[in-house]
C-alpha cells in the first residue's frame, strides 16, 4: 500500500503518465495481489498520520498475507513548503509517527528520501531543509523500516531536467516515475544492498530500448570504486556500456586516466 502526496497520487498532473505505483504493478517479478494507493495531492505527513486508522490501518494485510506486504508513505515535502516554519526535525518527528503505526499493522514499512523541487514558491531555506531531512531519514536506522533513497538516484537530482520532471519542476514524467518505480522494486525484491547495484539494476531494465548493449556484470566494475562515490561522468558509463573491454588503458586508475570511446550524453 502507497501512501502520500501528488508525487503518489493515481491522478498524476503530467499527462501520459502514470503514478509510479501502477508502474511498480506492471513490472517483472512483483508479486500478484492488491496494491492500493491512498495518496491524495497536496497532502503532509501530520494527515497520513491523523487518517491512519480510518485510511490505511482498513488495508493492512492479514490471514495468509499476515506475513507479507508493503507500507510505502512516500511524503513529505508538502510540510516543508506549507509556509508553516516546519523544520526536518519537525518533519522527521511527523514521519517517525507514520512509520511506528504502520509497523504495528504491515511486515514491511518504507522510509522515503524527499525528491528536490524547485516549483514557485519553493525557496533556499525549504531546500535546506529538505537536505536536512534526508539525513536524518538515512541516518534513522533503528526505526525498522527499510530505505528507499530516491533523492541520491542520479537521474532524480535535477528538477529542471525535463526528461524526469514536469515542467512545474515538481511532478514527475512517465520517465521519472518508472525511475521511481524501478528503484522501489529492486529494494522490494532485496537484489539492492547499495546504490551502486540499484543504478545497475535501473539500467538493465531501463536503457535496452535505447539499443545500448548491457549484461550481467556490474556497471561499473572497470572503474575504480570511489568513482562511483564521485559520480562518474554520463560520457564514461555510456562509453562503458558500449564497449566494456577498451574504456581505461588502466582499468584499475583513476576515471581521469580512462579513454573515453563515445563522448555523446
Amino acid at each position: 500500500m502507497a501512501e502520500g502526496d501528488s508525487l503518489t497520487d493515481l491522478s498524476t498532473p503530467t499527462p501520459g503518465a502514470q503514478s509510479w505505483t501502477q508502474e511498480l504493478k506492471g513490472l517483472s517479478g512483483m508479486p500478484a495481489g492488491r496494491y492500493i494507493n491512498a495518496a491524495l495531492s497536496g497532502q503532509q505527513a501530520f494527515e497520513v498520520d491523523a487518517q491512519y486508522d480510518t485510511q490505511s490501518k482498513d488495508y493492512r494485510p492479514d490471514g495468509a498475507y499476515s506475513n507479507s506486504g508493503w507500507f510505502l508513505p512516500f511524503i513529505g515535502t508538502n510540510d516543508l513548503a506549507a509556509g508553516l516554519g516546519v523544520s526536518a526535525s519537525t518533519l522527521l518527528s511527523r514521519l517517525q509517527a507514520v512509520w511506528d503505526k504502520g509497523r504495528a499493522d504491515w511486515p514491511n514499512v518504507g522510509r522515503f528520501t524527499l525528491l528536490p523541487r524547485a516549483d514557485v514558491g519553493w525557496g533556499a531555506g525549504m531546500e535546506a531543509e529538505r537536505v536536512a531531512a534526508n539525513a536524518l531519514i538515512r541516518a534513522n536506522t533503528t526505526s525498522g523500516t527499510t530505505l528507499f533513497d530516491l533523492a541520491a538516484i542520479p537521474a532524480l537530482q535535477d528538477p529542471t531536467n525535463t526528461t524526469y520532471f514536469n515542467a512545474d519542476k515538481l511532478h514527475l514524467t512517465g520517465n521519472g516515475y518508472a525511475t521511481v518505480a524501478l528503484v522501489v522494486r529492486a529494494v522490494i525484491l532485496g537484489t539492492v544492498p547499495q546504490l551502486t547495484v540499484a543504478w545497475t539494476e535501473l539500467l538493465r531494465d531501463w536503457l535496452p530500448a535505447s539499443g545500448m548493449k548491457l549484461d550481467g556484470r556490474p556497471l561499473f566494475e572497470h572503474m575504480p570504486p570511489d568513482a562511483v562515490r564521485r559520480g562518474a561522468r554520463c560520457a564514461d558509463v555510456r562509453a562503458h556500456l558500449l564497449d566494456r573491454n577498451d574504456l581505461c588503458a588502466q582499468r584499475q586508475g583513476p576515471v581521469a586516466q580512462c579513454r573515453r570511446v563515445h563522448r555523446t550524453c
